[in-house]
């Protein structure tokens, strides 16, 4: 297993923890998270139920791009493993998600623990106007020794070191350093419904992504807010993705909210 994909599933577990304790509970009647590994292949990281409706969710989020978010959002269409060419969460016929969770992190504090010095490096999203003094600024970032992370938790919010210490000399961040999120509710139905009007129905993006991937040529399509199909040698599956404009998913949303620390503002037509 890469190193690449074990990071990708330690930050898919901060993203779900940080939304378990702040927008589920609040927005649910109940819920529960899934860790049934051939559930989750379905498509379904949470079950939600509100108003007597039970929802499968599957939480995607934008986490490459920290307190930098990208305006747009992939739906994958073709996938590798193990050399082979699959179709994506976007495309498989055994998908069960009825809502995708769509998230963006505009604003995340992030950490490195250096287990020679026992230092960790922290590295605000945004300016401290009063830092305490326990903190000693360097360059981009403060510096305090791991014995003072009571004085951490005390000043600033809980930190956890133990967190850190298992991503040593690796930027990462926990649900408590989660500063601001957006997420937007979508669902499945809505988003297929909106490509095959426009002319992407799923049999076409799969042709379509079958010649990018061995031609590894992006292709576009004149459709608005839909971008162009693309592939990328970044993670291990070496997907085939469309691009979608951030606009585009939240016209077809249900809900959208913004999660300040503790608290959620919402817009929703639920």
């Amino acid at each position: 297993m890469s190193s690449i994909f074990q990071q990708d599933l330690a930050t898919e577990s901060v993203i779900t923890t940080h939304l378990t304790e702040t927008f589920f509970p609040d927005f649910f009647d109940s819920f529960e998270v899934v860790s049934d590994t051939d559930q989750q292949l379905k498509g379904i990281d949470i079950i939600g139920e509100k108003n007597g409706t039970s929802v499968k969710i599957d939480i995607k989020s934008q986490s490459d791009y920290l307190n930098d978010p990208r305006d747009t959002f992939i739906l994958e269409i073709l996938a590798q493993t193990q050399g082979e060419i699959q179709k994506g969460w976007y495309t498989k016929e055994d998908i069960e998600t009825d809502y995708y969770l769509f998230t963006w992190l505009p604003k995340v504090d992030q950490f490195k623990f250096n287990s020679k010095t026992e230092e960790i490096h922290y590295y605000p999203a945004e300016t401290l106007s009063d830092p305490p003094e326990f903190l000693t600024k360097t360059g981009d970032h403060y510096t305090f020794n791991s014995t003072e992370t009571p004085q951490f938790s005390n000043q600033l919010y809980e930190l956890n070191v133990n967190l850190l210490k298992q991503s040593e000399d690796t930027k990462v961040f926990t649900p408590q350093s989660i500063r601001e999120h957006h997420v937007l509710l979508v669902d499945k139905q809505n988003v297929e419904s909106h490509m095959d009007e426009n002319g992407l129905s799923k049999d076409r993006l799969v042709g379509d992504a079958i010649n990018v991937a061995q031609t590894q040529e992006n292709q576009r399509y004149p459709v608005t807010d839909v971008y162009s199909l693309f592939y990328t040698s970044r993670y291990h599956q070496n997907p085939v993705n469309l691009v979608v404009s951030y606009d585009l998913y939240k016209e077809l949303s249900d809900l959208t909210c913004t999660i300040h620390g503790d608290s959620l503002s919402y817009m929703t037509t639920l």
